[in-house]
């Protein structure tokens, strides 16, 4: 009795796909096509996916439905109550629809069937074999008076298994290792070192990302990435000082000690430093 039971509950979820969903339209322009939903498995590279992949299906390049899986190897469920992949929207019986997990696209399609229920069961491969590539960074090769409170990345060219993106394969050094935190935004694909203090003035960096950090199908970095930077030298703010007394400056707070004193005093006419302190 209750695998019956289970049965029907799909014509009822039919009546609620149809007046629920298309219920605002149904009077204006007439009924709408009721949505497809699909579940099924998900393998990437061989390998079951893990959780947290978008799977997105599209018609006539437009996307019509996505979900995000929770469960490793799997999109969607069998439940009556879902969750599915659900497609719809204004799609013509028959058409094609493509899949699409993380921006890369599975082997499998499928035919848009208006109210198909209970849900189609479709497994998804995806068998990607392009191997990733730097596409930018920050800062860029070569930069020069970069500030020594910035963060470093690269971008990506495709999707990136966030895990494998760590201090380990993403490294920064001035001619020993910089400490910092590693971190992957899966929206923009890009990868940031953040150093756990600021840089050093006036010193030449170079990141570097190796061949350990791989795509979401497996396939590692073409080859090992590194760039370079150097950062901005020490600045001063001038000195200013008020002549409307005697022009003398003696206050200990009035001039900082640095390595060259001289750089700190500037007046287009005659000074003369009679006291000079330092605290």
């Amino acid at each position: 009795m209750r695998t019956k039971g289970k049965w029907l509950l799909y014509p009822v979820l039919s009546l609620l796909l149809i007046f629920g969903l298309a219920g605002p339209l149904f009077a204006q322009e007439g009924p709408p096509p009721v949505p497809h939903p699909f579940y099924g498995t998900l393998t990437i590279g061989g390998s079951q996916a893990p959780a947290g992949r978008v799977v997105t299906a599209e018609v006539a390049g437009v996307e019509r439905g996505s979900i995000t899986t929770t469960v490793e190897g799997q999109y969607g469920s069998s439940s009556p109550l879902g969750p599915w992949l659900v497609v719809q929207g204004d799609i013509e019986e028959g058409a094609i629809i493509d899949f699409y997990v993380d921006g890369v696209e599975a082997n499998e399609k499928a035919n848009f069937a208006s109210g198909t229920l209970p849900p189609t069961e479709l497994n998804l491969t995806v068998t990607d074999t392009t191997a990733p590539t730097v596409a930018s960074t920050s800062p860029v090769d070569g930069a020069i008076d970069v500030p020594v409170t910035a963060t470093v990345s690269a971008t990506f060219s495709k999707a990136m298994e966030g895990t494998t993106i760590t201090a380990a394969s993403f490294t920064l050094s001035d001619g020993g290792a910089v400490s910092g935190a590693v971190s992957y935004d899966a929206g923009t694909f890009t990868a940031t070192f953040t150093p756990a203090a600021d840089l050093d003035h006036s010193t030449a960096y170079t990141a570097v990302i190796t061949i350990a950090v791989t795509d979401l199908a497996g396939n590692p970095l073409g080859a090992q990435y590194s760039w370079g930077f150097t950062t901005a030298a020490v600045t001063f703010d001038p000195l200013s000082y008020d002549t409307s007394g005697d022009g003398v400056i003696d206050k200990s707070e009035a001039i900082t000690a640095v390595a060259d004193i001289g750089t700190l005093i500037t007046r287009d006419e005659a000074l003369e430093v009679l006291n000079l302190y330092f605290g």
